[in-house]
């Protein structure tokens, strides 16, 4: 408290000087996210200016800055697992269905859509469209509310059911379905 930048981070001074003249002369939060050498180190900080304001001048800005360098990575990896198992599943044949119960939204595999014979995004991808596929007779399930039953029910076992699925030529598409509830 009481000391200039350029006492306390000697060697990125005149930058924390620069951010902290726009956040003065805009009077306005500024967050912003950046990489920095600190003490030595490469460091992702997540930063923000608060300009404190009296009689319509900024007389002291509040600096509050988090050192996101772990986060970030671990979203790094988090990424780079999510487009391998994104790759995998386009190149494997089976269609898959991933269902997000809470909000009702699915993600159809491409293979799906080509085994059903449907131009790739032509299926509204809601969990009700999926069910107006399903043959009613093979499997009797009418609204989101049966079929969200029947799954939780299920628990952890793993669900294994065969029905038909409409194809885009009105024909029917004999499917096994397999699924785990997460």
């Amino acid at each position: 408290v009481g000391k200039y930048t350029h006492e306390l981070f000697p060697d990125i001074s005149d930058y924390l000087d620069e951010r902290f003249a726009s956040c003065r002369d805009s009077a306005k939060i500024i967050t912003y996210q950046e990489r920095l050498n600190f003490r030595g180190v490469d460091l992702n900080f997540q930063t923000s200016l608060i300009p404190i304001i009296e009689n319509d001048k900024v007389v002291r800005i509040i600096g509050i800055a988090h050192d996101i360098t772990e986060l970030l990575k671990s979203q790094k990896v988090i990424k780079e697992r999510e487009e391998k198992l994104r790759f995998a599943l386009d190149a494997a044949q089976d269609g898959i269905i991933d269902w997000e119960i809470a909000s009702g939204t699915v993600d159809i595999s491409p293979a799906l859509y080509r085994m059903l014979g449907y131009r790739i995004n032509s299926i509204n991808e809601h969990i009700l469209s999926i069910i107006k596929l399903i043959n009613p007779t093979d499997f009797e399930v009418k609204t989101v509310r049966d079929l969200k039953d029947r799954v939780i029910s299920i628990g952890e076992r793993q669900f294994i059911k065969e029905f038909r699925m409409k194809k885009f030529n009105e024909g029917w598409l004999w499917v096994l379905m397999r699924g785990k509830l997460v």
